[in-house]
């Protein structure tokens, strides 16, 4: 009695050649990314550790509204395992651009983006001189309806979910950035 693995192989059709070369990329592409030098962000071998250095950054107040919600965001993420001993110190400045797009035949816009930018700095307590700048974006797109408290909810969601986005993307670009610090 034949195996199964005997009998798909015996009869070479389509299905077994798709089979083959599926499994044949799948060994490629594990035997390339075995000899890449990616590592890990979040790896915790004894060495830097990049959560332990999240916990680490001093995050500043940060202006109006939005501000106190990115900045809230940003501990939550940040401290996720509790708050370190301060040795980065992390300053925000956030803007904000409303464009309408998506314009009607009676010329009215039925649908506005909302963009946001942190433009921010990072700075190691130890050494003031020695900071890095850096700028994340995000944007969220939301209808405009007939009803102006509609719209204004609506508006309002896309930026809390931009807010949110753009915490999400601060910290994985404070991320790589610590990684790239201490480990070159």
């Amino acid at each position: 009695m034949k195996t199964a693995v005997q009998l798909f192989f015996a009869s070479p059709s389509r299905h077994s050649l798709l089979l083959c070369g599926f499994v044949f990329c799948a060994v490629f592409a594990t035997a390339i990314l075995a000899s890449c030098s990616l590592t890990p962000l979040h790896k915790n071998d004894g060495s830097f550790a990049v959560p332990q250095a999240l916990a680490a950054i001093q995050v500043e107040v940060i202006a109006d509204r939005e501000g106190v919600f990115l900045r809230r965001r940003l501990r939550t993420l940040l401290y996720a395992d509790g708050q370190a001993t301060p040795r980065w110190h992390l300053e925000v400045r956030l803007s904000e651009e409303r464009r309408s797009f998506s314009i009607g035949l009676d010329e009215t816009a039925s649908r506005a983006r909302v963009r946001l930018a942190a433009h921010w700095t990072l700075t190691p307590l130890a050494n003031q001189t020695n900071s890095f700048a850096a700028q994340t974006r995000t944007s969220f797109a939301y209808d405009i309806v007939s009803s102006a408290y509609a719209t204004e909810i609506a508006e309002e969601a896309a930026r809390d979910a931009a807010l949110e986005e753009l915490a999400e993307r601060l910290v994985r670009d404070l991320s790589v950035h610590l990684n790239r610090t201490q480990a070159g």
